[in-house]
């Protein structure tokens, strides 16, 4: 039962399964060989097919597993974010805690969160990780930007991938930013939406 590949003379290739014995005379010496062939092609070819799928199903389910522990991380994350959130009472600590752990969760080396001055309407940084801080005025300047004016306006919250061919904005994407795609999410009071958290130059 010795696998062989073989190719037949008109081109047809085969999977075989061969038994040979040697054929003695009285003597003991060979004088002959008998052989069993079987052609078992479509066997093997199943059992490969079969073993391919497999692996790949193997594969897809712990690549399933890997993300759901992600995901589990994230939740039990989020959950204990609500019971610390309501602990803090100063605006200044909210937005540093809200920056902090939204950098954390989703893996980004950039986070800014606006809110709406109630006076002028206008959006202005409040909290911000990554940026720089001799920078901080000059993006202040800019909050009110197409995008931030869209997700604002839209309440909706808006996933970039590359702002650069975009067709609701096409634009040049900020020499600063080491990635071309960024999150940016409506924070609301009741229905009313009072300021933005946007995020940028994912690790991952």
């Amino acid at each position: 039962d010795v696998i062989e590949r073989t190719t037949q003379p008109n081109g047809s290739h085969h999977i075989v399964s061969t038994t040979k014995i040697p054929r003695r005379d009285h003597k003991g010496e060979i004088i002959g060989i008998m052989g069993i062939t079987r052609d078992i092609t479509g066997r093997v070819l199943a059992e490969e097919k079969h073993l391919s799928e497999r692996r790949k199903s193997e594969a897809e389910l712990k690549l399933l597993k890997d993300k759901l522990e992600i995901e589990k991380g994230k939740l039990e994350q989020i959950l204990n974010i609500e019971e610390q959130l309501n602990k803090i009472i100063k605006i200044e600590e909210l937005v540093k805690f809200v920056v902090d752990r939204t950098i954390r969760l989703l893996a980004a080396n950039r986070c800014s969160f606006m809110l709406v001055e109630p006076k002028t309407g206008d959006l202005h940084i409040r909290g911000y990780c990554g940026l720089k801080k001799e920078n901080i005025k000059a993006f202040d300047r800019n909050a009110n930007n197409a995008v931030s004016s869209f997700v604002f306006q839209s309440g909706t919250p808006l996933l970039v991938t590359d702002i650069e061919s975009d067709t609701r904005f096409l634009r040049k994407n900020h020499e600063s930013y080491r990635t071309k795609s960024f999150l940016s999410v409506p924070v609301f009071e009741g229905e009313r939406v009072i300021g933005l958290i946007n995020v940028s130059d994912k690790n991952t």
